[in-house]
């Protein structure tokens, strides 16, 4: 027979599991958000630069166009504004949109797997940093970010 004292600590050890695993999801969640939050200052820092200088520009369909501040502040938006769906560790391949900010930080943008319509893939690669690829909802649509690079949306065909 158990002694009332090893009774008692199994009892805290048991009341206690719950407290750690509460803890330890916490932990995760905090540390995904942040992940996810550091993506967005990093993102709005290079398109404040990319404004600054004037040099973002887009390849799109083979154009290379020259982004106006305007366009990129609604990309940053288009992107940031959509719902995080979460990372992948791949990014895919086929059709996409790259941004060069112009300070050595780059975006591709992908079609999310539903297609034009079901969000976007967003790799991010800072100059100095680990690159990210984040999922974002289909509040975002890659026809828009096409649009928005494009000579018809007053930017300008890069030299």
């Amino acid at each position: 027979m158990k002694s009332r004292r090893e009774t008692i600590g199994l009892w805290i050890a048991v009341g206690m599991l719950p407290i750690v695993v509460f803890a330890a999801a916490a932990v995760w969640v905090y540390g995904y958000s942040y992940r996810y939050r550091r993506f967005c200052d990093d993102f709005a820092a290079s398109v404040a630069s990319a404004q600054g200088s004037g040099r973002m520009t887009a390849v799109c369909d083979g154009a290379v166009t020259s982004i106006t501040r305007d366009n990129a502040d609604h990309i940053f938006r288009e992107i940031t504004g959509g719902a995080h769906h979460g990372y992948a560790s791949e990014a895919p391949e086929g059709e996409c949109v790259e941004l060069d900010f112009g300070n050595g930080d780059t975006m591709t943008i992908w079609p999310g797997e539903g297609g034009a319509e079901e969000g976007l893939t967003v790799r991010y690669r800072p100059y100095r940093g680990k690159a990210v690829i984040v999922e974002v909802g289909s509040e975002a649509r890659y026809e828009n970010i096409c649009r928005l690079v494009s000579i018809q949306w007053g930017n300008e065909v890069a030299d």
